[in-house]
């Protein structure tokens, strides 16, 4: 498969865009250690997705082979948000395995940076995991830098009792 193009997706890929951000939840489990329930992922995924596909302010791209999805990337503009600086923001990119190292995330990243353009931002932003050494590099090459560091912390989960108790 390696006659494949970029497209933006339409509400018909969408549970072609839920098979990968099923994918990519793994990805993100295996590089954080922690492991999520999928069918609250999937649920979340198709929410996003619904309104990713039909606001103007997002825009998914697909790479496509033979009318199998290897790859997305998820753009969105953040000019509406309470932002000091408004900025484009490209949420996800995420190529199938077998797919890696042919140019496909590039050429999703190219797709959204162009889209972001055309928007009228001079800035975009993306956060990457610190452990996900190729997304780095792969930015780096494309001649992204460092401009933030995005902390977090997980916090206990409540039992039972304690949620039982807040309502």
């Amino acid at each position: 498969m390696d006659d494949w193009h970029i497209r933006p997706a339409s509400a018909d890929d969408l549970d072609r865009l839920l098979g990968l951000a099923a994918e990519l939840e793994r990805y993100h489990d295996n590089l954080s250690g922690r492991e999520t329930d999928p069918s609250r992922a999937i649920e979340s995924a198709r929410r996003d997705f619904e309104e990713r596909l039909t606001n103007p302010d997002h825009r998914v791209f697909v790479a496509e082979a033979d009318g199998s999805v290897l790859g997305m990337a998820s753009a969105e503009s953040r000019r509406r948000r309470r932002w000091a600086d408004p900025h484009g923001y490209i949420a996800d990119v995420f190529v199938l395995e077998p797919y890696r190292g042919r140019g496909i995330g590039r050429a999703l990243v190219a797709a959204a940076e162009g889209w972001l353009g055309s928007s009228g931002y001079r800035e975009i932003r993306v956060n990457v995991h610190p452990r996900n050494d190729r997304a780095l590099r792969l930015y780096q090459r494309l001649g992204w830098s460092e401009v933030a560091i995005n902390m977090g912390k997980e916090l206990p989960r409540p039992s039972s009792k304690d949620r039982r108790g807040q309502q």
